[in-house]
């Protein structure tokens, strides 16, 4: 029963994300999921996923069933632990996919990955389609919220330097906003502004950018200036700023309209991937964590 306690990592995560308790496993190796008031909201069950064939020589696929069905949240997945080779799965991108319930009875659908590329995909009726992600090539975010007066849309964008491939490194910013009577849509550009700044790296340049400011009203471009200045990208977010505060939003926005009790990028994204992406300058608590451990 040890063993199996330690085949749970990708569910364990998943429960105390959502501030749930498992108690187990029985003899059937089953674990029961239960909420702070210990109302058992779902359950962990290892069983036979699928028939093996003798003759073929296939063996059977053993693995983990997981049903979770709470006010807020409910999530039905299977994992397997043995492949048709009869080898142990590891499996370290604790990938999910779940429905949050709102209190209308609307499901918003998320797809979420907690590993070397981490990554939130969301389609909600009330916040709108949610996509973030972080791999081998920089962050990518694009998210929608709302004002008194206004629909709003910021999409945010830092792609690394390749020098083998020739990549540059680049930075863009760019919100879009209309009345809130306006439905915000790609292809209704009326009624519409959006203003962009984009900085660009070239990979074998580090000391300077190619600066752009763009501004289109109802679809048409109204304004454009491009500059060559001195300095880096990680010194043009940190004075542009605004990048810095759409990141930060979003952080708060996923806390408010996600049912988890602990911070959703802090549990999606590891530190050594903010790192291997040189993106610490949108992370800086992670850091100032690390220099207060150090203090003690």
């Amino acid at each position: 029963m040890g063993e199996l306690d330690h085949t749970i990592e990708k569910e364990r995560k998943l429960i105390e994300m959502l501030g749930y308790h498992f108690i187990g496993p029985d003899h059937n190796y089953r674990w029961i999921i239960t909420d702070k008031n210990l109302n058992q909201v779902g359950y962990i069950q290892f069983k036979k996923l699928r028939n093996g064939n003798k003759k073929k020589g296939i063996p059977k696929i053993f693995g983990y069933e997981t049903f979770i069905d709470s006010p807020t949240f409910t999530t039905h997945f299977t994992r397997e632990s043995n492949d048709e080779n009869g080898n142990l799965i590891e499996d370290d991108e604790y990938h999910y996919s779940f429905d949050v319930k709102r209190k209308n009875g609307e499901l918003d659908h998320v797809e979420m990955s907690c590993g070397d590329f981490p990554s939130i995909t969301m389609w909600s009726k009330k916040y709108g389609f949610i996509s973030f992600h972080i791999g081998c090539q920089g962050m990518y975010l694009n998210f929608k919220s709302k004002t008194e007066h206004f629909n709003i849309e910021e999409i945010l964008v830092c792609q690394n330097a390749d020098e083998e491939h020739h990549a540059n490194k680049e930075y863009t910013y760019q919100i879009r906003n209309c009345d809130k009577s306006i439905e915000l849509v790609d292809d209704q550009p009326m009624g519409r502004t959006s203003r962009e700044i984009s900085g660009v790296q070239a990979y074998d340049d580090p000391n300077h950018l190619k600066v752009s400011l763009r501004t289109w009203k109802n679809g048409a471009l109204r304004y454009r200036r491009d500059d060559q200045v001195d300095g880096t990208i990680e010194e043009m977010i940190q004075k542009h700023q605004m990048g810095l505060d759409c990141f930060s939003h979003f952080r708060h926005h996923l806390n408010h309209i996600l049912p988890f009790k602990k911070d959703v990028m802090s549990s999606m994204v590891r530190k050594d991937i903010v790192d291997q992406e040189r993106l610490s300058i949108f992370f800086p608590d992670y850091y100032e964590k690390e220099a207060n451990q150090g203090k003690k």
